[in-house]
Formats: structure tokens, sequence, C-alpha cells
């Protein structure tokens, strides 16, 4: 990652996300870490470590309680100072002091009452003069309130959507004697501080084919193994399976919103069954990616699993159920998904569900399937990975980073 900024000329990446999951219907949970504090500073702090390898940094977020994307430039979260500390703040903190985190981004919303980007409590008093951070705290954008406001009490920088009238606002202010000019030149200090920090030497080549191994390296660790009656996987590459779902026709791999990428490369699942399953009795989509009912496919689904000793069934949420700027309205897959199960359950041998999500969904469908393979969001190469876990070339040893 650090290596591909550097190639870009990018001296920040817009994260880690840090924020707890606080409800599993968080739109945007599949871009933060986990339910748990720990294992979430830590995380961070390693990927912060990694990128300022090669000169660059990530800018954590969002700082703080954004936990909910439903009405998020409104929300005002309210709770107590023992909460906000070992539950809200404290994978921030981790990341400050060990992963040194030299940006930090505000949220839209409140905290007990007042605008994070204009919040002195967390923005001076706890980041900077309890954790020690001396790097630029900007806004999300359009997540300023008042420029005024927020640069008195700790921001350095106003991003984009804010109003065309910000600056203006900000010298005014200065002449009237709103603000202490003294403020605005600390503001403006520490600004400068962390633009010239980053321009620092670093290894600048960038391999894409070398970084898409490292991208399968990565998703191989990631794979999480929830089922397996009888030990079905791993499955002989001689088997005759049937391949089903549109999740194997176009590969889910990551999350929707502002955090989608176009990465260099990205591996399908269809392309390389000749490699894993030449023996297949062929692959149906099954089901439409949006939740929509469609009898046609289901039924030549069926039909494709008779034939076979064993179906491959390719599950997960669309992108439209995991995104910025929506929360989810439950935790069920689509309901075209769910139908399509029972109608396989009646007339497979046996079955292997693939299920790509970045969040945690209800598995009382799972009765129906014998083995359950959780491939997550785990980016370019996730489809190769699991293909080679089905097969038994890799153990899906990963580990949940939520309850379940």
């Amino acid at each position: 990652q650090g290596k591909e900024q550097r190639k870009n000329h990018v001296d920040t990446l817009l994260g880690p996300g840090l924020n707890i999951h606080r409800s599993p219907l968080n739109g945007r949970n599949f871009e933060y870490f986990s339910e748990d504090p720990l294992l979430t500073g830590k995380l961070a702090a390693a990927q912060l470590r990694g990128m300022r390898r090669f000169g660059v940094t990530g800018t954590i977020k969002h700082f703080a309680c954004n936990n909910q994307e439903f009405k998020r430039t409104e929300i005002d979260s309210v709770l107590s100072e023992r909460a906000l500390r070992e539950i809200y703040l404290r994978a921030f903190e981790t990341a400050v002091k060990e992963g040194g985190a030299y940006s930090v981004m505000s949220t839209y919303g409140g905290l007990n009452g007042i605008w994070t980007a204009s919040n002195f409590d967390l923005l001076t008093t706890i980041l900077r003069d309890e954790w020690g951070f001396d790097g630029a705290v900007v806004t999300d954008w359009g997540g300023s309130n008042s420029i005024v406001e927020g640069v008195r009490e700790g921001m350095n920088l106003e991003m984009p959507a804010a109003g065309d009238d910000s600056p203006c606002q900000l010298v005014k202010a200065v002449k009237d004697g709103t603000i202490d000019e003294k403020i605005v030149d600390e503001r403006v200090d520490q600004l400068l501080d962390f633009v010239l920090a980053e321009h620092k030497s670093g290894e600048t080549s960038f391999d894409a084919a070398k970084q898409h191994q490292a991208a399968e390296a990565a998703a191989e660790k990631c794979l999480v193994l929830l089922k397996n009656d009888e030990h079905l996987l791993p499955l002989k590459k001689d088997a005759r399976v049937a391949v089903i779902g549109e999740f194997a026709a176009r590969s889910r791999y990551q999350g929707a919103g502002s955090s989608m990428v176009n990465a260099a490369q990205v591996d399908d699942t269809l392309p390389m069954l000749d490699e894993f399953f030449p023996a297949r009795v062929g692959f149906a989509q099954g089901f439409e990616r949006l939740d929509a009912a469609n009898d046609a496919l289901a039924d030549e689904a069926v039909q494709l699993a008779k034939t076979a000793d064993c179906a491959v069934v390719y599950l997960g949420l669309p992108e439209c159920f995991e995104t910025e700027g929506l929360d989810r309205t439950h935790m069920r897959l689509p309901e075209n998904q769910i139908a399509l199960m029972k109608k396989l359950r009646a007339v497979c041998k046996k079955m292997v569900v693939v299920l790509s999500c970045g969040s945690a969904v209800e598995t009382d469908w799972a009765q129906d399937c014998d083995a359950l393979l959780y491939a997550g969001l785990g980016g370019e190469a996730v489809a190769r990975s699991v293909l080679r876990a089905l097969v038994g070339e890799i153990t899906p040893g990963g580990k949940l980073a939520e309850t379940w």
C-alpha cells in the first residue's frame, strides 16, 4: 500500500477507519476493523507503521463515535466518559501512540452536544495534550460547521464542500478579534509540519503483479471456515461440482462508497475453474445481484445442481447493502439468495457456501449447507484464495473480527 501511494504521489491515505462496530447494521462496518478496541488499534497501528516505511501515512478516522451512517451529519453521540475512553477512543489512542498517526479526520456529527470538528476536549485536550499528537486535524468533506470555531478548538484543515465563504469568515474573525491571529498561526504551523514531514525518502518502485501476489497471501490468511460437516472440505479437484451464484461470475471483493478503489487486477472465479475443478458440471448464475426474484435463474441452478456430486454456492451481500451513507435495515442475506438455498437443499447431495460480505449476517440458512467458508471482502485476489482453500492447497484458518 505504501509503495502504491508513493508511486501515485499520494502522501496520505484517507484511512484507516477505526470506528467501533457498535451496531451490526452500520453500512460502513466493512470499512472498519472490529467491535474490539484492542484489535482495532493494533491493526491500525501496524498499517500506519507499514506505510511510514515508504514516506507516506494514513489519516485515521472518523474521530470519534461515528458508528452509524443514518443521519450521520446530524447525530449527536451521547455517552459517558468511561465508555468514550475505554471503547470508542482506545483504538485512536493506540494508532497515535504505537502507529505514529500523523493525520486525523473528525466526524460529521457531534459528541456530547459539541460538533467533533470544533470540539476542544477531543481535538486538543485529549488528542494533542494527553496523547502527544503533533500532526494535522482535518474535517470530513463538508464536515465543518464553523471554520472559526474549528480553528480555535484544534482543526487545521477544512476540506471542500464546507462553504465558499469559509476563508472569508476566518479573515473577518481575525480582523474583528473573534479569534486571536496567534491561534491561526499555530494551526498553520501544525499543518505545515505535517505537509513537510511526509516528503521523506523511501522506495518508489511498484510492481502490480508482485503486489497482487501479496494481496492473495493476505486473503489466504483471512479466510474463515465457519462450518465443515463430515469433513466435506477440502474437495477433490476431480469432483463433479456445480458452481452457482452471481458472485462467482463477478467477484465481490470490496465495499461501496468513498472506499472503492480501481484495482490493477481483479481475480474472478469462473476463468480459474479449469485449473481447480476441471470436471465441474457447469456454472449457473442462480440469482440476481440485487434482491430481485428471478425464477428462471433459480430453476437453472436447481437443474444443474441435480447433475452434480456437490454444489459450490457463492452468496453474499450486494454492494448496495454495504455502502457509505446508508445503514442496513436488517441483517439477512437478500431474500432471493435464501430462497435459492432452500431449493438447492432439496436436490443437492452436498453443498458448500462461499460467503462474501464485510459485515455480520444472520446465518439461520446455514443449516441447509454442509460447509461454510467466509471470504469477507478479501481484496482483488480473494477469488483464487477461495479456490485454493476449497481444494485444500491452503488452510482457511482466519478468525472473525466481530461476534456473529
